[in-house]
């Protein structure tokens, strides 16, 4: 599992990041417009109507950190599928190991049956993987999606 990140038998969470599987040309105007389709531009970017240009240079040559998180088929085999169904990521983590803060950021562009396990398995990558311990984000009042999670989650 060399070029993965965090998954289960159906979900992954793999970072955005050279040598991994969703590292290849077109995934972020792949996410983009997947996104843009959706209509969730901006529900995922809290009102900010960015374009295509903006969204490359947000995860291409900024300090965020991201993850694609797929829906898997045939995980351990050598045939893996992945379906990317959202996006993760964080910003700029600040802080030392046991007290390390950043901002975060989820997408899902496609329903999936995997949601709350790709959002907690998020959440475990950016705890355990890259060690922050303060999450911070913003949520607006009509991603009730969003909050339908989070009130319901254990966390």
């Amino acid at each position: 599992m060399d070029n993965w990140g965090f998954m289960t038998d159906k979900a992954a969470v793999v970072p955005f990041t050279p040598g991994t599987i969703v590292h290849r040309d077109g995934m972020l105007s792949t996410l983009y417009y997947r996104t843009k389709e959706a209509g969730l531009i901006e529900k995922t970017f809290c009102g900010d109507k960015i374009d295509h240009d903006h969204f490359i240079r947000m995860f291409d040559e900024s300090k965020k950190i991201l993850q694609i998180l797929c829906e898997v088929e045939n995980a351990g085999e050598k045939t893996e599928n992945i379906t990317p169904v959202g996006y993760a990521w964080v910003e700029a983590p600040k802080g030392v190991d046991g007290a390390r803060a950043a901002m975060c950021g989820f997408a899902f562009f496609r329903h999936t049956r995997y949601l709350r396990d790709l959002g907690m398995l998020g959440l475990y990558y950016w705890m355990k993987g890259l060690k922050i311990t303060v999450l911070h984000g913003v949520m607006i009042e009509s991603n009730k999606a969003a909050i339908a999670m989070l009130s319901n989650s254990a966390l």
